[in-house]
This record gives structure tokens, C-alpha cells and sequence, in this order.
């Protein structure tokens, strides 16, 4: 099985002093792995598309990996 985060998480906080760069490099990677393993889920796909910029294209949809 395999799990895909489109986003990037950079916008994922009120922290007025965290940056969105610094905030994508956190450790939420892990923390994603360990909650896709917990579920049993062997692949996690990160495609890192900024926070609120993803738009619900066709493209997007074709394009993603399998």
C-alpha cells in the first residue's frame, strides 16, 4: 500500500517566528512514515507542492505516481 501527501506542510503553524521552509524541512516527514507504518502502509510518496497552492486539475490527477 502505498501513501501520498501532496503538500508540503509549510504553512502547518500559528508560529509567527517559523518560516514555511524551515517548517517543511521539520520533523513531520517522520512522524508522517511512523503514522503510514501504523497502518500497515509500506510507501510514502512526499510531492512537497506548497501549502494552499494545490489546485484539483487534471493534471494533477494523471500525474502523480502509482
Amino acid at each position: 500500500m502505498t501513501y501520498v501527501l501532496l503538500t508540503s506542510g509549510d504553512k502547518g503553524t500559528r508560529d509567527p517566528e517559523m518560516r514555511p521552509g524551515r517548517l517543511a524541512r521539520a520533523p513531520s516527514r517522520g512522524e508522517q512514515r511512523q503514522a503510514a507504518a501504523d497502518l500497515g502502509v509500506s510507501h510514502v510518496i512526499f510531492l512537497r507542492h506548497p501549502d494552499g497552492m494545490l489546485e484539483n486539475t487534471m493534471e494533477m490527477r494523471r500525474n502523480w505516481p502509482r
